[in-house]
């Protein structure tokens, strides 16, 4: 990335090793298991996966870590986040829209209670539901099909708090009228997402981001149509060009602005 060499991705216990090839994969690894039992540490290959990333199909091939393979998968789900082989990011949102009305229908019977206010159930959606929805938000690489999935969650709970039976004819408009509030999901998208972009572009810890983010990768781009970049979303929602963007994310006064104005438009 900017002709510098990032191999591996560490959080607490958990280690993603990069590589371009499955022969450098292994190697990477075998390097990693040899140092680590050096200090007494052994690597659970149960608990590891890998993962050949690529939009075009590819054989199954073999890792080894000391006499035992390693199971390759074309999906994984890591520190929460769902990651796939084609790198399509529709699935992981789709698993936490999958997740949160699961916690919905668990929690049914406290939605629909009469006994409780409609304000009071609203704030516990936000709590329960929608927290699960947007975990890990920020890292989401948005496009307009991705973002109808959101608000029609979204209603879709808000159907159900307000005891809306499916056969009623009830547009998305009055849905809202009726609980006083106004769509919130993809504006607290917007506003993480460029929160989040601000924090890591004006602190010099989060170099390794700020690298990825930036940087470019000395490859040709394949046949077919260009992938909405994580930035592209951004861009589209602020209107803001990539330099705009970068020079904005170093006030937070210019971001808590944008964020304003993005509310309101």
């Amino acid at each position: 990335m900017n002709g510098e060499l990032i191999n591996n991705i560490r959080y607490a216990d958990d280690t993603v090793i990069l590589a371009s090839d499955v022969n450098e994969l292994q190697q990477l690894v075998e390097r990693v298991r040899v140092v680590s039992e050096q200090y007494g540490l052994k690597l659970n290959v149960e608990k590891s996966k890998w993962m050949r990333v690529s939009k075009r199909p590819h054989q199954w091939e073999q890792l080894i870590i000391g006499k035992k393979s390693v199971e390759q998968v074309n999906k994984y789900s890591y520190l929460g986040s769902f990651v796939s082989s084609d790198w399509d990011q529709s699935m992981g949102i789709k698993t936490r829209i999958k997740k949160a009305r699961t916690a919905f229908n668990n929690m049914k019977p406290l939605f629909t209670s009469r006994d409780l206010s409609i304000n009071l159930k609203y704030r516990l959606a936000k709590c329960y539901i929608f927290s699960i929805l947007l975990y890990g938000v920020e890292a989401w690489t948005m496009t307009e099909r991705l973002m109808k999935k959101l608000e029609a969650f979204e209603l879709w709970v808000y159907r159900r708090i307000l005891r809306i039976p499916w056969t009623d004819h009830i547009t998305n408009e009055e849905v809202l009228r009726r609980l006083d509030k106004h769509r919130e999901i993809l504006f607290t998208v917007k506003k993480r997402k460029m929160e989040y972009f601000g924090h890591i572009m004006r602190h010099e810890k989060y170099r390794l981001l700020q690298l990825i983010i930036q940087g470019k990768t000395d490859s040709k781009r394949g046949p077919g149509r260009r992938r909405h970049s994580w930035l592209h979303s951004l861009r589209q929602w602020y209107g803001l060009t990539t330099i705009q963007l970068f020079r904005s994310a170093a006030n937070k006064i210019r971001i808590a602005m944008l964020i304003a104005n993005v509310r309101t438009g």
